[in-house]
């Protein structure tokens, strides 16, 4: 059995993890804009003081998990390259881009008091995936209990999360007693808000 090993999100494990954001984490709307876009975004989310681990084997990076505790604008992350990228994949998949125009609309035009951000008490889980081969192999429980530990050392008494991903959520409120804050619904699928004490 490999040996897996945890570490500290580097800037050196960006471009994997945005290799590995652009596969595993398809469905959603962030994907359509390229892995320069990604790298960028999760540059920025370092730069800003968050936080996340990676899981290796044999030096690959096979999973990883993202905590933001400051949120960062994604306009800001936005190249010609990126753009160009968005539409041809826009072009290619018309359900993503509707998908993608809801979440903007959501995050960007809604000016509701009931959008959920991080605070003081609560970190967002924002960002988590594991390479398809190195599924139910723990890696993805591990990161999460390696994120809660470090969130709870850090003050923070609750997690949140978004996730389109049924069998993940479902693993949330089964093993976290994690509640539904909200549903959002997109052209392609149903993504949950979920809140859990740590």
């Amino acid at each position: 059995m490999a040996i897996i090993e945890y570490a500290k999100l580097k800037e050196t494990d960006i471009l994997t993890v945005s290799e590995i954001h652009k596969q595993e984490l398809k469905i959603g709307v962030l994907s359509l804009f390229g892995s320069p876009f990604l790298s960028q975004m999760y540059l920025s989310l370092l730069n800003r003081g968050n936080w996340g681990f990676v899981a290796k084997v044999k030096g690959e990076t096979v999973g990883y998990i993202f905590a933001t505790q400051t949120e960062i604008s994604l306009l800001k992350c936005l190249s010609i390259q990126s753009i160009i990228y968005f539409l041809l994949n826009s072009v290619s998949n018309p359900l993503r881009f509707v998908s993608f125009l809801i979440a903007f609309k959501e995050s960007y035009l809604n000016n509701s008091n009931d959008k959920i951000i991080p605070i003081k008490t609560m970190i967002e889980l924002s960002h988590f995936a594991v390479k398809e081969d190195w599924k139910s192999k723990r890696i993805g429980e591990n990161l999460i209990e390696i994120l809660e530990a470090k969130a709870k050392e850090r003050g923070f008494s609750s997690v949140f999360t978004r996730t389109h991903n049924e069998r993940l959520s479902s693993y949330y409120i089964k093993s976290r007693k994690a509640k539904v804050l909200k549903r959002l619904p997109t052209a392609s699928y149903v993504s949950l808000v979920l809140k859990w004490k740590i």
